[in-house]
């Protein structure tokens, strides 16, 4: 088959969902092309591109020339939606054959009021034209039934993460205490010894790092908390403002170090994994750190209830004093029996290889219902 994923800007999850399913769709002998804007293209391994050009007419020429022929358009995105379904209206609305339309969402709007209408509204117009419609999470397959669409199915965005960290034993005691002491060898005054708390998370509103940092300020425990990720560095700074407030025991630090390339090493050394969002899709981070064995702490945002399945603890969003209470559960013996718990769900996961297949098949028979593997 000839398939076109479309994404718009992204520099996470999405672009490495469209990435993983393209080269395995390749690998299975199909045609793939990523369309998307060039800094994009530039973030990730993608196979044959076409780049979102500056020149919105040059572009859309350049675009319903590839689209034709094709057999499959698969758009991840409300802004790929949008474009794709500008093109079923001007070219193939008059057509009785054209190309199989799919659309994945992986993520809610953050607007609120009067914008947050424009962007559903907005969201909801590709719904009429597409031949398939899933999203990463139940939360935002009820969002899409609530906009008119009739049919849209749960598909899951696995991470190529969890297979490398299943596939090593859990970390002992001692050994946390070696990977600690290399990762942090640059930190000033960082005691080892303390807990160590992971969050891996952009430096944005979505994220709620003040949350975060209040949640730091409540600890009864002395640890040390690791935020990983970069963004926008004013917000970090207003985060460590807020984690300013606690009156710090020797060693005890609140950082954030900016993105990694070795995030597993960070999760096998860690004791929590801590997400403190006000939305998510499907996180790759938490399946990461479940994978990893540790428990984990969380808004019951996006699919992050269907991942842990019962695993871990859920706080509401914005709830510092819920996630310092849940926070000292998870470093005693509940805790280990969760990290213990989350590590054998996560051995369930989908992976990118059982994907492709899954939607391969949906892509011949869009209108038979098919089952994921978990």
């Amino acid at each position: 088959m000839r398939i076109i994923q479309v994404l718009g800007s992204s520099a996470g999850g999405r672009g490495q969902y469209v990435a993983a399913l393209s080269r395995e769709m390749s690998a299975l002998g199909h045609q793939i092309c990523v369309v998307a804007p060039r800094a994009t293209l530039e973030r990730f391994d993608f196979p044959k591109t076409l780049a979102m050009g500056k020149h919105r007419l040059g572009f859309s020429r350049r675009f319903l020339r590839l689209c034709r022929g094709a057999d499959v358009i698969h758009a991840h995105g409300y802004q790929a939606a949008l474009l794709v379904a500008g093109c079923f209206e001007l070219f193939w609305r008059k057509h009785r054959q054209h190309p199989v339309f799919a659309i994945t969402w992986h993520n809610d709007f953050l607007t609120h009021g009067w914008r947050r209408r424009l962007d559903l509204a907005l969201a909801g117009f590709p719904l009429g034209f597409a031949t398939l419609v899933s999203a990463v999470s139940n939360q935002l397959c009820d969002q899409a039934r609530e906009l008119g669409c009739a049919e849209v199915f749960w598909s899951p965005a696995p991470s190529l993460k969890v297979p490398q960290l299943l596939a090593q034993p859990p970390v002992a005691a001692e050994s946390k205490l070696e990977l600690r002491r290399a990762l942090f060898a640059d930190a000033p005054g960082f005691d080892v010894n303390l807990p160590l708390v992971i969050s891996a998370a952009r430096w944005s509103e979505q994220k709620d790092l003040e949350t975060s940092g209040a949640a730091f300020v409540a600890l009864h425990t002395p640890v040390n908390w690791v935020v990983l990720g970069d963004g926008d560095p004013e917000y970090a700074r207003r985060a460590g403002l807020v984690a300013g407030g606690r009156r710090v025991q020797r060693g005890e630090q609140f950082l954030l170090p900016g993105a990694v390339a070795n995030m597993e090493d960070y999760l096998r050394a860690a004791d929590v994994f801590v997400l403190t969002s006000k939305s998510e899709g499907w996180p790759l981070s938490v399946q990461e750190a479940m994978a990893a064995g540790l428990p984990v702490v969380s808004t019951p945002v996006g699919g992050v209830p269907e991942i842990l399945g019962g695993c871990g603890f859920l706080v509401p969003v914005g709830d510092a004093a819920g996630f310092a209470a849940y926070i000292e559960s998870a470093l005693g013996d509940a805790g280990k029996r969760q990290g213990s718990a989350s590590r054998q769900r996560a051995a369930g996961f989908e992976t990118f290889a059982t994907l492709a297949q899954y939607w391969l098949r949906r892509y011949t028979a869009p209108h038979h219902a098919v089952e994921h593997t978990i």
